[in-house]
């Protein structure tokens, strides 16, 4: 079904959410629509290329079109992993922010696996200008050859928050939900909450969004997979984040990342 996937222009949105709400064996039931997104891409869906061959586009799946363009050529879709593969210097950039400036709740969840943090803080999602407080990003830092911290951070004076994952760098995906109220950041991976501080955003800026990269050079290119990206203008619930973690479980056919007592573990909501 998903062999022959050639470049092709990229759908009208209303298109797209038309063929989407038909294809139950994709999306049955509750979707990322749902928390109204900000930008939605899925490597699955959106990804129109041959495996090996560069991706020069990833369709946002949202309302919104902020479709993604590819920085250069290199960035590759795997039919093996079902995900876009970054080799560490290229990334997609945005026509627009995912997350809106100053102080402002938002929601990223991903997708994704990291091959490599050795050289920095790779960045999944990540937009800003670098300077303190206001370059909002979702990434990994290497804090061994068998262990990755994922970091949820605005860049600046303010503690990072971070969760330390076991496991290979090469092979293991993740699910992973970071949402910010305005005076909390919270972090959540495979369905387990693993940061919650008090923090307050100075100024975030809406510099340079981009997937697979920030605003901060060559050491914040993702090396790695990335699958999905969800993203929203707002904090999640914990009823909506459970939604979101057992969709893209079960998406994904990861659901046996989830514990046992998550509401979605056995079945998508």
């Amino acid at each position: 079904m998903f062999g022959d996937l050639n470049p092709r222009p990229i759908l009208p949105v209303a298109l797209m959410s038309s063929l989407l709400s038909r294809r139950g064996s994709i999306i049955s039931g509750w979707s990322p629509l749902e928390i109204t997104p900000s930008g939605w891409y899925d490597a699955l869906l959106s990804a129109k290329v041959l495996s090996g061959i560069d991706v020069q586009s990833w369709t946002d799946l949202s309302v919104n079109g902020r479709h993604a363009v590819a920085s250069a050529t290199g960035l590759t879709y795997s039919d093996a992993d079902r995900e876009i593969v970054f080799p560490g210097s290229k990334w997609f950039n945005l026509p627009s922010a995912l997350i809106a400036a100053g102080n402002s709740p938002f929601t990223v969840a991903a997708v994704a696996r990291v091959a490599s943090a050795a050289s920095g803080e790779p960045i999944i999602y990540g937009q800003g200008d670098a300077s303190a407080n206001k370059a909002p990003h979702v990434g990994a830092r290497a804090i061994s050859t068998s262990q990755f911290t994922l970091v949820f951070n605005n860049y600046g004076a303010d503690a990072y928050a971070n969760a330390a994952i076991s496991g290979s760098l090469r092979t293991s995906h993740f699910i992973l939900v970071a949402t910010y109220t305005g005076d909390r950041k919270s972090m959540w991976v495979n369905g387990v909450q693993v940061v919650n501080v008090a923090y307050t955003a100075a100024s975030t800026s809406t510099s340079t969004p981009r997937l697979g990269n920030g605003p901060f050079g060559p050491t914040g290119a993702w090396i790695g997979g990335i699958r999905t990206v969800v993203a929203a203008q707002s904090a999640i619930t914990d009823m909506a984040r459970q939604k979101l973690e057992g969709y893209l479980a079960h998406h994904w056919g990861l659901q046996v990342l989830l514990p046992s007592d998550h509401p979605y573990a056995a079945a998508a909501p």
